[in-house]
């Protein structure tokens, strides 16, 4: 094993994945936004690495993301419009 900074790509999409998968496990509204993120790292290590049989996990995992963050800001959007406004009592 070397040390090299095929290692440190490989151990920094390891640590954005548990992080990403610990994140969206605690419903973070937050978590597909880390995802994204982290996608780039993954790419970096496809791409640098010559890794091409990740290119459709990648892709797949880039649409998962994505929708997700766009559903759960329609869930937001529903939400607060579903909660109807403070009266005020005079």
């Amino acid at each position: 094993m070397e040390f090299d900074n095929g290692f440190f790509i490989e151990l920094a999409a390891s640590f954005a994945a548990i992080a990403t998968v610990w994140i969206y496990g605690n419903r973070s509204r937050n978590a597909p936004i880390v995802g994204i993120f982290n996608q780039m790292i993954w790419w970096i290590l496809t791409i640098s690495q010559e890794m091409w049989g990740l290119l459709p996990l990648n892709i797949i995992m880039l649409i998962v993301h994505v929708r997700n963050y766009i559903r759960m800001r329609k869930e937001d959007n529903k939400s607060k419009k579903a909660i109807p406004p403070k009266q005020h009592v005079v």
